[in-house]
């Protein structure tokens, strides 16, 4: 898979201060050597790792899911949180670990202002050290379920953590219960996958949406007409939030099977559900194409039918990128980057004056170098934007984010961290920067004559 994009793409010798060729081979080449590997294996077939990510714009996430009770008139509903490790502060025990504690009150109050249901959990983390910088470090996540009967009430949400006194706190959300009758829909689906091997669906817990790149679909309970075959159709379509020009439409028919409801089930840590039998309820999950999604809203319709007789329902769904490099924000900008791959006239094709149409140009680009055209997040994009947003953090001059431009930015944008770096100072000469890359057997050599902080590449070696 890899040979073939390296095939496509077209990479641009590296030259030196003086004009010679540094023998580059393509970044997509170093990134089968790098951590990359471990990026692709996640976007396109590792849903269980879901819960495994970088920093997200909220230290909290949650959602409300109301699924059959234990009773004909009565109801579950299930609160599932995600919360960033970021939010805790964590402290060194007296055993080497670091150690962060903290607290969960979800409460459930009627339209009185009384509390009609409520739970408060403590919260321990520990973890052997700290995390290296860009780690990714798993959330803590878990979810209350409350056994109601139908009628309107108000969500309450208090996180605490006890070392810092950080808090989140919500009280706006409201939650309505409707009477049940034969032949409805549930009014909000579980948006998760199915871990076959268990036979459990695990939730995405992200607040109702999923992550771009994800594989899945979405948990979906009814009152069936009766017990006959049921059949639930539905229509998925969106505009993606990048530039409004790439718009989403999939449908699908299942046949679902009644007698059935899924109930909590909690497997290695992670709330999920199984399935078990119950009477006068029916569930199916649906399989979605979420892969083939692009950030942004969606609508679901949904209906439910048996003969002549039908019940619709429509649901959203919100794609996240938590993680989205920033340079991909800024069109000009993510353009202007691509000058190290591209030739000159498709950068000027995407935001030239006459440009019409770069940002379908933009995507075209990056599908050809797409290991996985089955996706629509692709991990060379999100790799290589990622190295543009470290070489602009590193690399960049006061006032300007130009750090990708740089001889120091070029070259850790396309191979990567360097094996080992070494700044050298000596008496009457400029600093020099010294880049090891084993896998390459390449030496690169930065130096500021002026010391300035502009470092440019003077020298390359062979290892």
């Amino acid at each position: 898979m890899i040979d073939e994009i390296a095939t496509m793409y077209r990479a641009k010798p590296v030259k030196d201060s003086n004009g010679c060729c540094c023998g580059v081979r393509s970044w997509i080449s170093s990134l089968i050597i790098s951590a990359f590997l471990s990026t692709v294996v996640w976007a396109q077939h590792g849903p269980g790792t879901e819960d495994l990510r970088g920093p997200e714009g909220a230290y909290v996430a949650y959602d409300a899911v109301i699924l059959p009770g234990p009773t004909a008139d009565s109801f579950a509903v299930d609160i599932h949180y995600r919360i960033q490790q970021s939010f805790f502060v964590f402290m060194r025990t007296s055993t080497g670990k670091e150690e962060a504690q903290g607290e969960v009150l979800v409460e459930l109050n009627n339209t009185s202002g009384e509390a009609t249901a409520r739970e408060v959990r403590s919260i321990r983390l520990d973890r052997p050290n700290q995390p290296a910088s860009g780690a990714l470090i798993p959330d803590h996540q878990d979810h209350v379920r409350f056994v109601l009967p139908p009628g309107t009430y108000t969500i309450v949400l208090d996180v605490r953590a006890q070392e810092s006194g950080r808090r989140f706190l919500e009280r706006r959300r409201t939650l309505e219960i409707l009477a049940m009758p034969e032949g409805s829909l549930l009014p909000r689906p579980v948006f998760g996958f199915l871990e076959t091997a268990v036979g459990a669906f695990v939730p995405f817990n992200r607040g109702g949406g999923c992550r771009f790149g994800a594989v899945g679909g979405m948990l979906v309970h009814f009152r069936p007409y009766s017990n006959g075959p049921q059949v639930l159709s539905w229509k998925l379509s969106g505009m993606s939030d990048e530039d409004g020009s790439a718009r989403a439409d999939f449908s699908g028919i299942d046949t679902v099977s009644v007698g059935q409801m899924y109930i909590p089930d909690v497997r290695n840590d992670r709330p999920g559900y199984r399935q078990v039998p119950a009477e006068n309820w029916g569930s199916a999950y649906v399989r979605l194409p979420l892969e083939r999604l692009e950030p942004g809203p969606y609508t679901i319709e949904t209906a439910l039918s048996e003969g002549a007789s039908k019940v619709s329902q429509t649901y959203r769904l919100m794609v996240f990128w938590p993680d989205r490099p920033l340079s991909l924000t800024t069109f000009d900008l993510a353009v202007d980057a691509l000058r190290h791959i591209a030739d000159p006239e498709e950068v000027e094709d995407m935001v030239g004056f006459f440009a019409d149409g770069g940002g379908e140009r933009f995507r075209e680009f990056w599908r050809r170098l797409d290991p996985d055209t089955a996706t629509m997040y692709n991990p060379a994009q999100a790799e290589y934007y990622r190295r543009v947003d470290e070489a602009i953090r590193k690399f960049s001059t006061r006032g300007g984010n130009d750090g990708y431009k740089t001889d120091r930015g070029r070259i850790l944008i396309l191979y990567g961290s360097p094996t080992t770096s070494q700044r050298i100072f000596k008496p009457n000469i400029g600093p020099r920067e010294i880049w090891v890359y084993e896998h390459l057997k390449k030496r690169f050599i930065f130096t500021d004559p002026d010391r300035t902080g502009n470092y440019t590449l003077t020298q390359t070696e062979d290892l």
